[in-house]
């Protein structure tokens, strides 16, 4: 086991493989899950309304968005400042570990609910603009898939800010930039309620 400090939390990262005992997690995880959990909620439930929930996303999706946090070119200024100094200080295992995690804790319960607008745009795109459903990727009840996020729950200022900040190009994503360019304030407004059940 090879352990690494961090803004005094420790850090830890697995030799050989990266299968985890879900049920009983590792010795010294607790310390790594805690730290998580001091922003993102207990079991990855987040309260706070700008930090996203991460219980129940795929394990796939989760280890992915780490990674993606190690390049700073392609995140927002509130992702670099709060995930890059922390992904940096890990290795790929304790990656695996966290993601492995908060996939197998129970995600929102929610219905989706909200704009007339909104269940349009995610179940149907915009046709006039060439954007497709947002269903086609993350599900027909936004659940997710492997390598897309579930949004079904996810806080709404959360999901809001994504949004621009794929509108803005300042999260760097080919498609879902293509895709929140041509979204106007009311589309994005009227989406994210839908998806935060609001």
């Amino acid at each position: 086991m090879r352990w690494v400090p961090l803004c005094g939390v420790i850090i830890f990262g697995f030799l050989g493989s990266s299968q985890v005992a879900l049920a009983a997690p590792p010795p010294g995880f607790s310390e790594v899950i805690t730290h998580c959990e001091s922003c993102h909620g207990s079991k990855g439930e987040s309260s706070t309304p700008s930090i996203p929930r991460l219980n129940g996303q795929s394990a796939d999706y989760l280890l992915l968005r780490l990674r993606e946090f190690s390049d700073p070119t392609s995140q927002s200024s509130h992702a670099f400042d709060n995930m890059w100094p922390v992904v940096t200080a890990m290795n790929d295992d304790s990656k695996k570990q966290i993601a492995e995690y908060f996939a197998q804790q129970t995600p929102p319960s929610i219905t989706l609910t909200g704009p007339a607008s909104g269940k349009k745009l995610y179940e149907e795109g915009l046709h006039a603009q060439s954007v497709a459903a947002c269903a086609s990727c993350h599900g027909s009840n936004a659940e997710g898939g492997p390598s897309a996020p579930r949004l079904a729950g996810q806080q709404l200022e959360y999901l809001k800010t994504q949004l621009w900040d794929f509108n803005f190009v300042t999260r760097v994503h080919g498609p879902m930039n293509a895709r929140a360019m041509k979204f106007m304030s009311e589309d994005i407004d009227a989406l994210a309620s839908y998806l935060a059940g609001r």
